[in-house]
């Protein structure tokens, strides 16, 4: 990167108020940002679709196998939410693209806000998933109504918490801007680098661990090597009877195989 402009703080730091592109990180910021267009419309994509399914199914009676009905389709729509608001933080490019440089302004604020919001979001709906999945597939429960309203507002309240305390609580008037100019696009400015983890990137880490985690014991429970009892589990070398019921037919086995996917491919993204 060259071509930094920087002011000096109180503190006696330095902050970044513009970086221009050179050729190569021009072409390269151009790529991202026609991936995140992209993006941008196979989530709306995939959000008209759900929402097309949920309308045209509105008046079935038997709504116990209708994927729209259930609660990890609240939260995989609250996921999705997440990625459209990645993508559109990442289309705020367009702005530097054309100006051949970051520009420490409002809309550099704006993308930062967007882009830890998908970022904080896209980890807390992971687990919550995960987690709602374990609770149904390993300890056979089926959470309530009040569960699912519950955990949405405590999900989203926690995620624009979290995202708010950064520049609610830092001393932003000596330290600069918590979002700024950070590389080829704005996020949490450079002067924060422990707030950058302990806000972003550990949330992410935590997230695609726990996923990890959850989802492997799912399999191991669908194969047959654990056992619950209570909380207490049990594991075995070789496969014992498989759980049978209403959530461990062929195709849930092979749903939950599939998953095992998700949390390998965060885990990659991260």
């Amino acid at each position: 990167m060259s071509n930094t402009t920087s002011i000096k703080l109180p503190n006696g730091e330095w902050l970044l108020t513009r970086v221009a592109y050179t050729a190569k990180e021009h072409s390269g910021v151009t790529f991202l940002l026609v991936v995140s267009a992209l993006s941008l419309v196979a989530v709306i994509g995939l959000l008209s679709v759900i929402s097309l399914s949920a309308f045209n199914t509105r008046t079935y009676k038997n709504e116990e196998h209708l994927f729209v009905r259930t609660h990890v389709a609240a939260y995989f729509i609250s996921l999705l939410c997440c990625d459209l608001i990645q993508a559109i933080g990442s289309l705020y490019n367009s702005r530097w693209v054309n100006s051949g440089a970051v520009l420490l302004d409002r809309y550099c604020t704006a993308q930062g806000v967007f882009k830890q919001i998908a970022d904080v979001g896209t980890a807390l709906w992971t687990i919550i998933i995960a987690v709602h999945t374990f609770y149904l597939l390993v300890l056979e429960r089926k959470p309530n109504q009040f569960t699912l309203f519950a955990t949405l507002i405590a999900g989203w309240s926690g995620i624009f918490a979290i995202v708010i305390s950064g520049p609610a609580v830092l001393d932003t008037v000596n330290r600069g801007p918590f979002f700024g100019v950070s590389g080829y696009w704005c996020w949490i400015s450079d002067g924060y680098e422990v707030p950058r983890i302990t806000l972003d990137y550990l949330i992410m880490f935590v997230a695609a661990f726990s996923c990890f985690v959850l989802h492997g014991l799912i399999h191991l429970r669908l194969r047959g090597n654990m056992s619950m009892k209570g909380w207490r589990m049990t594991f075995y070398r070789q496969p014992q009877e498989r759980p049978t019921g209403r959530n461990f037919d062929d195709k849930g086995m092979s749903i939950a195989r599939q998953m095992l996917l998700f949390p390998v491919s965060h885990i990659e993204l991260v």
